[in-house]
């Protein structure tokens, strides 16, 4: 096929699609998340080339104690966390609940496979039965 414009175009969509593949699935699993919060306020004033930050916005004057010559913004701080995961899940879901007294292994059994896995069906009967304490115990309809 010959090189055209539409092809090439194609072509680097879909280079960017697979570049970004892993970093979209995490995300979608909730490995990979962001965080924004506010860390004070950044003082910009007349005489002062850069902002420094300020817990308050009254903080912000300048050299000669004067806040007319000053103004304050938000100084947010946005940070990715990645979380350690199996490609499907979070490690921290696939861990027993806290205070679980009795820990089952599903083993030769994967994530996808547990959702149709009579095992599954097995350990979450004997949950909402009660069997693991009365706290998920669910009567039958």
């Amino acid at each position: 096929m010959p090189l055209t414009v539409k092809n090439s175009t194609t072509y680097r969509n879909a280079h960017q699609w697979l570049g970004n593949a892993n970093l979209v699935w995490k995300r979608l699993i909730g490995a990979r998340v962001d965080t924004v919060y506010s860390n004070g306020y950044q003082c910009f004033c007349d005489y002062y080339v850069k902002p420094f930050i300020v817990s308050h916005p009254s903080q912000c004057v300048d050299a000669n104690g004067y806040g007319s010559t000053c103004h304050t913004i938000p100084n947010i701080i946005q940070q990715t966390i990645e979380k350690p995961n199996d490609g499907v899940v979070t490690s921290a879901s696939q861990t027993a609940y806290p205070g679980a007294k009795k820990i089952i292994r599903m083993d030769d059994t994967n994530h996808m496979q547990e959702r149709n896995c009579d095992k599954t069906k097995d350990a979450l009967n004997a949950l909402f039965d009660g069997d693991h304490g009365a706290q998920f115990k669910l009567n039958k309809k």
